[in-house]
């Protein structure tokens, strides 16, 4: 019998899809495909090294997704630090693109944001407001 909770999961999942998620371009090396990916942030406050108790804010823009679009788009799993993702929703639609980046050393670029695994939460920063051609 399937897991109550799962069922649930996955009829939020398709609700996220269809009145929360903006179509982002996902390009690794030559390869690319299209995503539904919901739009999030997140914030560290890191060491900044000095020893002195001093705290740097980080603050990502988060892209979250189904990890099965990855793979439908013909993009090894998982996400990888300098993944790209272009999105048009910013910039008065001119498009964006955000590198895909680990916030520290001990923070990793993606974390799964549901606990059946399922959809990916992966941490970008602004890399350039204009999209290289081929992309």
């Amino acid at each position: 019998m399937v897991d109550v909770m799962q069922k649930a999961l996955s009829w939020l999942e398709a609700q996220r899809v269809a009145y929360r998620s903006v179509p982002v371009v996902y390009t690794r090396g030559l390869k690319k495909g299209t995503l539904n990916a919901t739009i999030g942030q997140s914030q560290f406050d890191l060491d900044d090294g000095g020893g002195t108790g001093g705290l740097i804010r980080f603050e990502s823009r988060d892209y979250l997704f189904a990890a099965t679009e990855l793979w439908a788009a013909g993009i090894a799993f998982p996400p990888q630090k300098g993944d790209r993702i272009i999105d048009s929703t910013m910039g008065n639609g001119t498009p964006l693109v955000y590198e895909v980046v680990n916030p520290s050393p001990t923070i990793p670029a993606w974390r799964w944001s549901d606990r059946f695994h399922t959809r990916v939460r992966v941490h970008t920063v602004l890399a350039s407001k204009e999209v290289p051609l081929g992309a």
